[in-house]
């Protein structure tokens, strides 16, 4: 699948903005000026998820947006949280060592995160 596809809902605080595709330098700021516009209203307490499942590919183009959309919530109060992180992508945050620091739940990549979990206490 070439591009990428934006598909957003709000309802009681949380809105969920599932991604499908491609997300690099060319679908880039598309996202980018998504969530600059949901986060720039976002209130104090608000939770903005980022649903992955579908996300075939991302460059550092797409790490970008996410560091972006991620400083712009704290700076607001609201909260970032990405959601079905695929494994290529759940990769590039440990590697990136953005892990720690982006809030993920239900990762495609926990199972990835712990085998190497695993393999570090086995050694």
């Amino acid at each position: 699948m070439r591009g990428l596809r934006i598909d957003t809902e709000s309802a009681n605080g949380r809105t969920v903005v599932r991604l499908a595709g491609e997300l690099d330098s060319h679908s880039g700021d598309r996202l980018r000026a998504e969530l600059g516009g949901l986060l720039g209203g976002a209130s104090q307490g608000s939770r903005v998820e980022l649903d992955l499942h579908r996300l075939g590919f991302m460059d550092s183009s797409g790490l970008s947006v996410l560091i972006g959309a991620h400083k712009q919530a704290l700076a607001r109060g609201a909260e970032l949280v990405l959601v079905g992180v695929p494994p290529g992508v759940h990769r590039m945050l440990r590697i990136t060592g953005l892990l720690p620091v982006l809030r993920i739940e239900g990762s495609a990549g926990s199972a990835e995160q712990e085998k190497g979990e695993q393999h570090q206490r086995n050694r």
